[in-house]
């Protein structure tokens, strides 16, 4: 069972508490591992799930939520950031668009 603590604080902490909270009770019911999961970082392997041959480093343009960062991953566990947005993210736009169309992201 597996949660994220971070993200997007616009969904609010108390979502955040509860929803690490219900996986942590999960897995305690379930009778296997919680590993808290770094948002971010997920994003950064998400794209070795379609391609699990890409090798490293890359440089990957993370947008998600309130963040829009160009990493380099040198290796597992290795980043650099390269640039970030200072104002508005374009995730944000996303999500922005998918509320207003009432869609699910």
């Amino acid at each position: 069972m597996t949660a994220s603590g971070g993200g997007t604080l616009k969904s609010g902490l108390v979502d955040i508490k509860l929803s690490v909270a219900a996986a942590k009770s999960l897995a305690l019911t379930w009778d296997v591992p919680y590993i808290g999961v770094n948002h971010l970082e997920a994003h950064l392997y998400a794209g070795l799930l379609e391609k699990p041959d890409l090798q490293l480093p890359l440089v990957v343009l993370l947008v998600s939520g309130g963040h829009t960062m160009l990493i380099e991953m040198r290796g597992h566990g290795e980043y650099r950031l390269l640039g970030r947005t200072i104002d508005d993210a374009a995730g944000e736009a996303f999500d922005k668009v998918a509320r207003f169309r009432s869609e699910e992201h």
